[in-house]
């Protein structure tokens, strides 16, 4: 019997007898009501990760709460879901609090208690990366390149593209000749849960212009050594090219003389892209020995007299000029 919180009448008759062996009687209801309502315990809180590719979770066993009665009567359990959907339904990322109601059908008094069911976005967006070519300027050896020509889009399970766009960074935007002839270039996007996904852009670098070759005339003086011997850094006049911080090679020919004299030299300059350009230069060389003296031996007149076999020294033998007519 449960009316109104009452669960139990106890009627009790008493009978009072006196010593003469009189009687009175009269009769005594109890009515025991349940004022208390139940207590009830909810499950633990849960974190769990959103599902691959999702920004919910579709299965999350929540468990079931817990309750007692100082009567042991019977107890109606409900819930409440803070999105108003149902225990089935997916829970998106984020929090999300179910409120677990305990009612006493007897007593009519009930008891609430709040279970956390937090998703969390644990996955990181997609960046999906270009391979690109570009040119260095002709004019300052440079190239920028803008971060979305780096990549040809970008996702995520839960923030949107333009979220995603927004948040790009990219590890270098200028380009010089030191990154030829390519590069690999971070592209990072973030979400709003602050996963970072990266991916490496591949930037092709394209130098078209020639160096510019530029030379100089030198005189080199042997102090008497038979050869003389140049350098390109000896000709070269300070030839550049559009990236002067990047180092030419640079080589002339022909590199040696034997001779006293003016030579031509061609210097060639060939920058880190492979273009080459060309000047030339003259090399005068001094300070070579003339050649050491040289005997022949023959007849020849000498003031008037004729010796059969005479020895002249004629010096250096390329200044020999003849003193006399030889004859048999």
């Amino acid at each position: 019997q449960c009316d109104d919180g009452l669960v139990k009448t106890i009627q009790r008759r008493w009978t009072a007898t006196d010593a003469c062996g009189n009687t009175a009687e009269c009769d005594q209801v109890i009515e025991v009501y349940d004022l208390e309502g139940p207590t009830i315990t909810c499950p633990e809180d849960i974190t769990a990760n959103a599902d691959k590719f999702y920004c919910e979770k579709a299965i999350v066993d929540e468990g079931l709460p817990t309750w007692t009665d100082n009567c042991d009567e019977d107890v109606s359990v409900s819930w409440s879901r803070s999105d108003g959907l149902a225990l089935t339904d997916p829970y998106p990322v984020g929090c999300t609090t179910i409120e677990w109601i305990a009612l006493g059908l007897c007593s009519g008094e009930s008891d609430t208690c709040y279970q956390k069911i937090t998703i969390v976005d644990s996955q990181p967006p997609t960046v999906i990366c270009k391979k690109i070519s570009v040119s260095l300027n002709d004019d300052v050896g440079l190239v920028m390149v803008p971060p979305q020509f780096m990549y040809d889009g970008v996702f995520d399970n839960c923030t949107g593209e333009e979220l995603l766009e927004a948040s790009i960074t990219v590890s270098q935007t200028i380009f010089s000749c030191h990154d030829y002839p390519e590069v690999l270039v971070e592209v990072c996007a973030t979400d709003e849960a602050g996963n970072v996904g990266c991916c490496f852009a591949t930037v092709k670098i394209q130098d078209n212009t020639a160096p510019n070759a530029v030379c100089q005339d030198v005189t080199v003086d042997t102090g008497g050594d038979p050869t003389a011997t140049i350098t390109a850094a000896d000709v070269d006049g300070g030839s550049t090219d559009n990236s002067d911080d990047c180092d030419l090679i640079l080589e002339v020919a022909p590199a040696e003389f034997d001779a006293n004299g003016d030579h031509d030299v061609t210097l060639t300059v060939t920058d880190i892209a492979g273009n080459v350009s060309t000047c030339t230069s003259v090399v005068t060389v001094v300070g070579i020995p003339a050649n050491e003296g040289a005997q022949i031996t023959g007849k020849i007149w000498i003031e008037g007299s004729m010796n059969q076999t005479q020895t002249a020294m004629i010096p250096g033998i390329n200044d020999l000029l003849p003193l006399a007519q030889p004859f048999n």
